[in-house]
């Protein structure tokens, strides 16, 4: 069977109805919020949804970043212990240093085909090694800065080591909190939430549009609403670390643009209204607001304007966002 980092239909379905009931709650808070009884079941059902959708966020992440990530520490400490071996490797020649010579004859193959948790420990070896006449490398194409970065490349992919492992640990951990948490949710709502608000039978509005959300038909269900775009400012320049949020929605987590400047929602109900707000420091607040009666992709570019006066932060200057 191919593993998927998706929900399988049946759960996004089941995501999509408790969303829309969470937009109902919301909306008629006023009716059911002086009641206690009715704002813990409320609550902990907010509680349970919130705790899914972290999960659904772990394994829609899945283990492609980390992977990236990794690859691009591992590669970035070959290239350091590479060039400062071939310095110490022409040090140690002209300097009749046979142990820092020694130590020095390597090639990019034996970098390449180390395991990871080996390559390490070797590099480290070479920098331990340099260290001693980085003072008197600097004909040779090596300096204290080259070397604090060499630690710094040594640093950062010790803390790599070990994944993607966890990540994939952490993926499978989320997929039994998905399953755990929609039953969580089901029993709650056939169990204590739906006979509590029966007693709010006479607001006909409130009762119409939670049975709408709670009992959809299946032709709404089974399609749920994309909203994506761009973050960028008035340049055209991504602005990653934009956060959004959908405000209808507080329990949902929050969304932070990556270098790209793209945001994407997924499995938003139709005929709900949402409004997705972007903050991010130095640049004015701005809204969207979604309210559609079919299943499509909806495309908005959030145009951020700077605050005068501030030093706005995240752009990239003469950079191009991509395009989905």
């Amino acid at each position: 069977m191919k593993k998927t980092n998706k929900m399988n239909a049946k759960q996004s379905t089941q995501l999509l109805i408790f969303n829309a009931i969470v937009a109902v709650l919301n909306s008629f808070s006023s009716v059911w919020s002086s009641n206690t009884v009715v704002s813990a079941a409320i609550a902990n059902f907010t509680a349970y949804l919130n705790t899914l959708l972290l999960a659904d966020g772990v394994k829609l992440t899945g283990t492609k970043p980390t992977t990236a990530t990794k690859n691009l520490g591992r590669n970035t400490l070959i290239s350091f212990a590479l060039s400062h071996a071939r310095v110490g490797l022409a040090y140690a020649s002209n300097n009749n240093l046979p142990a820092l010579k020694q130590i020095c004859k390597v090639t990019p193959s034996i970098l390449n085909k180390m395991k990871e948790a080996d390559l390490e420990p070797f590099c480290r070896n070479i920098y331990n090694a340099v260290q001693p006449y980085i003072g008197s490398m600097t004909l040779y194409g090596a300096t204290a800065t080259s070397m604090a970065t060499f630690n710094t490349s040594l640093n950062n992919y010790h803390g790599l080591v070990g994944t993607p492992q966890a990540q994939r640990s952490a993926t499978r951990t989320a997929s039994l909190t998905i399953d755990q948490q929609i039953s969580n949710i089901k029993n709650l709502l056939n169990y204590t939430i739906d006979p509590l608000l029966t007693q709010y039978s006479s607001n006909v509005s409130f009762m119409q549009q939670y049975d709408a959300a709670r009992h959809p038909q299946r032709n709404t269900v089974h399609h749920g609403l994309i909203v994506t775009g761009f973050i960028t400012d008035a340049h055209n320049n991504p602005l990653p670390n934009a956060v959004l949020r959908i405000i209808e929605l507080p329990k949902r987590h929050k969304h932070v643009t990556d270098a790209t400047g793209k945001y994407r929602y997924i499995r938003l109900h139709i005929d709900t209204s949402y409004t997705i707000e972007v903050v991010l420091s130095g640049y004015v607040t701005q809204t969207f607001t979604v309210n559609q009666n079919a299943a499509k992709t909806i495309t908005h570019n959030f145009i951020m304007a700077a605050i005068t006066g501030t030093a706005p932060t995240g752009g990239t200057t003469g950079t191009t966002p991509a395009t989905s």
